[in-house]
């Protein structure tokens, strides 16, 4: 293969006021023809050697895949590149981002809805994963075949609540309530109207496992998140290990409602039962936030003490519940809008203050910090007075909220969008954070410059902030835009010396000139 040679050098120490982080070296290198085809597809770093491998497949048969690869020194000096045929077996082997089950497979499953009638009809799926060498990973096509109305063993009909799909095994996870039955003796026909049955159907439709969640009264569902188990022959379709459900009872004009929040296991046995009173009326319960490192879990979301209902499309508080990794209640916090006003701040030398006014927001990320910090970010986006979109999302300003390890609020964030473009309004802005070692936390915003059409992809660059335990934000450093070089949709950074350094990866809106950038975060 014929050698590339090196065509921009660049080390660049910049530094801004009230900023730690630091571009340390950021350059680039022109790749063959055959790689710029298509996308990067995988990175190995060996960090005994401190050194970077970037591999693009280029070429793919019912057997085997062709690849060109690209290694480079820790400051990315080019030090060799060459290329390879490997079968689909060896590439599994031989690079660990590889994930591969077969070229072609299919799983059978099961999918749920209710009718327009409000009863639970399930349907049979056909799913079938076909291998792309563009992707490195698997293109889905879903089919859906026959239905079935599932009953109990004493034939009452169901109503769908809440369900999530096992995409490794093709079974579903069904949270139900029953259908009353209607007319005189409503009682006698009806023993138990408010219990819940969780089960797990296989993709014969068969019930593989089932148990009834005792409830006195009715129940309205607020959210539902599946927790997912890891699939290493295919990340993307993980197993289930478990769904947390948040229920509340009816406001009542001079009575709370009173929340219950479920953990439940595959198995459809009951992990966790809590109860407490709500402090709102209506919650609007946006996420629930699982933390990957103690099994915690963090309900969040606005609310409002107007009955059954928020007014003219506005909030008043947000309200926020911690359940720990025993199923207990350790707190719920209700912040009101006047004092998440009052603790509004933003990057020093921002000119506008951009903050929460109580509207819906999409939420975007969170994180969870070693000192129990709860960060949470969104984006606004524009709706009418009724508090619905207006067609679409349209999004604006980035708002961030900083909890202590009590669920108090330290700071809210109001952060400015550089982009406003069409591809920046229609798909928000990707946010994440990511703790650096030095005890601050870095917020990331991937700015979306446009989308190409052609490959399917965002165009965005990073901007990195930094908050302080004080709960002090800086300025954004602006990584990489001027240049004209993009992230990788699919590797856009690496974290090195974990809590240290980020190294980010992209290319020229072509393709054919390669990224690289090594931020230090002290």
């Amino acid at each position: 293969m014929k050698k590339i040679k090196s065509i921009l050098t660049v080390a660049l120490l910049i530094t801004q006021i009230g900023q730690s982080q630091i571009v340390d070296i950021e350059k680039t290198y022109e790749i063959s023809r055959k790689s710029k085809r298509g996308f990067l597809s995988g990175i190995d770093y060996n960090s005994d050697e401190q050194t970077y491998q970037l591999t693009y497949i280029t070429k793919q048969n019912d057997r085997k895949l062709k690849y060109e690869f690209y290694k480079f020194d820790k400051d990315f000096n080019f030090l060799n590149d060459g290329e390879g045929e490997e079968i689909f077996e060896k590439m599994k082997t031989k690079f660990r981002w590889f994930k591969f089950r077969d070229l072609l497979y299919s799983v059978e499953g099961v999918t749920v809805e209710n009718n327009l009638m409000g009863t639970l009809v399930m349907r049979k799926k056909l799913i079938e994963f076909k291998y792309d060498f563009w992707i490195a990973g698997y293109y889905r096509k879903v089919t859906v075949l026959e239905k079935l109305k599932p009953k109990t063993d004493d034939g009452r009909k169901m109503s769908l609540v809440a369900y999530t799909e096992d995409n490794k095994t093709g079974d579903i996870l069904v949270l139900a309530a029953i259908k009353l039955k209607l007319g005189k003796n409503m009682a006698e026909k009806n023993p138990r109207p408010y219990d819940l049955y969780f089960m797990r159907f296989n993709k014969d439709l068969d019930i593989v496992s089932e148990t009834i969640i005792p409830f006195e009264t009715p129940q309205t569902l607020l959210a539902a998140k599946a927790i997912f188990e890891t699939n290493e022959e295919d990340p993307e379709n993980p197993g289930v290990e478990s769904m947390a459900v948040t229920l509340a009872t009816a406001p009542e004009k001079n009575l709370k409602p009173t929340c219950t929040y479920l953990r439940l296991g595959a198995d459809t046995k009951i992990i966790h039962r809590q109860s407490f009173v709500s402090n709102a009326n209506y919650w609007n319960l946006d996420e629930m936030i699982l933390d990957q490192n103690t099994n915690d879990m963090y309900l969040f979301g606005p609310a409002v003490d107007d009955l059954g209902k928020y007014s003219k499309g506005k909030f008043k508080s947000i309200q926020l519940a911690k359940i720990n990794n025993k199923g207990e209640k350790e707190f719920l916090t209700e912040t009101e809008l006047e004092e998440i006003s009052k603790k509004l701040k933003t990057p020093p030398t921002q000119k506008s203050a951009p903050e929460y006014e109580g509207k819906k927001f999409e939420f975007s990320t969170y994180k969870v910090s070693s000192t129990g910090d709860l960060f949470v970010s969104g984006q606004n986006y524009k709706i009418d007075q009724a508090g619905n979109d207006k067609g679409s999302k349209n999004f604006k300003d980035i708002m961030g909220f900083h909890f202590d390890s009590k669920g108090l609020l330290k700071s809210q964030y109001g952060i400015d969008t550089k982009e406003n473009g069409n591809a920046a309004q229609n798909f928000g802005t990707p946010q994440l954070y990511l703790e650096g070692n030095d005890g601050n936390m870095y917020w990331m915003i991937r700015e979306i410059k446009d989308f190409n059409a052609l490959y399917g992809k965002l165009l965005t660059y990073p901007r990195l902030g930094k908050i302080t335990p004080d709960a002090k934000v800086s300025d954004f450093l602006t990584i990489g835009k001027s240049d004209g070089y993009y992230l990788d949709p699919k590797y856009p950074f690496l974290e090195i010396n974990k809590g240290n350094n980020i190294v980010f990866f992209g290319a020229n809106k072509s393709g054919k000139s390669i990224w690289f950038c090594r931020v230090n975060l002290k």
